[in-house]
């Protein structure tokens, strides 16, 4: 398959990436550290929480892969401070990485349907925290119900298009576990679409 990961150089890239070229799909990874070199696949750094950004990986998508199969986001972003001790600094990055961009993505997909093949998977990957630790980032949770609610109005309206959201939740483990969490989850939607829920909760019965 044809897959494009966003959020290349984080905990969950970790986690799947290597899975990813075992199963010997043709990738393109997002990285805006730059650390992604010297890997078995192209690399691209965009920022993708602007217009230009999220137009140009897409461009460079449909360049490398052509139509895609699936686009996997794994941007994330979590800060543990109160939500009064918030800057506004803390806050925009907040919901530019787990929000905005996310959002930038779907709307240029849907700008060029072209560079999407049929059916089509946008998958976001997010983690999930223990519930003490979880009521004192309120902007976190806030950017990925948003999300959650942005991938239900997506399928909703792509309905009969084979074009499917998702938001995966997986809980903060280690990174066995983790990684045997995320390739089953990934490998079920990748396998067939259509039977899986648009919001899945990985063990995260603490939410």
């Amino acid at each position: 398959m044809r897959i494009a990961v966003t959020g290349g150089n984080g905990k969950l890239a970790q986690a799947v990436l290597p899975w990813l070229i075992a199963q010997k799909h043709e990738l393109l990874v997002n990285d805006r550290s730059q650390q992604a070199q010297d890997k078995p696949f192209p690399t691209t750094t965009y920022d993708l929480s602007t217009h230009s950004g999220a137009a140009s990986f897409l461009s460079a998508c449909h360049k490398h892969l052509g139509p895609m199969d699936a686009l996997i986001n794994l941007m994330g972003f979590l800060s543990t401070q109160p939500a009064f001790s918030f800057t506004q600094t803390h806050f925009r990055k907040e919901m530019e990485i787990n929000l905005y961009a996310p959002f930038m993505l779907m709307q240029q997909i849907e700008q060029d349907t072209l560079r999407v093949a049929a059916p089509f998977s946008l998958i976001h990957f997010t983690l999930c925290q223990a519930n003490k630790v979880y009521r004192k980032i309120v902007f976190h949770a806030i950017a990925k119900n948003g999300l959650e609610s942005l991938c239900l109005s997506y399928n909703k309206r792509y309905k009969a298009t084979g074009r499917r959201c998702f938001c995966v939740r997986l809980p903060d483990m280690q990174k066995q576990a983790l990684q045997e969490n995320l390739t089953h989850a990934l490998a079920r939607i990748l396998q067939n679409p259509a039977a899986e829920p648009a919001v899945i909760k990985t063990l995260c019965r603490a939410e």
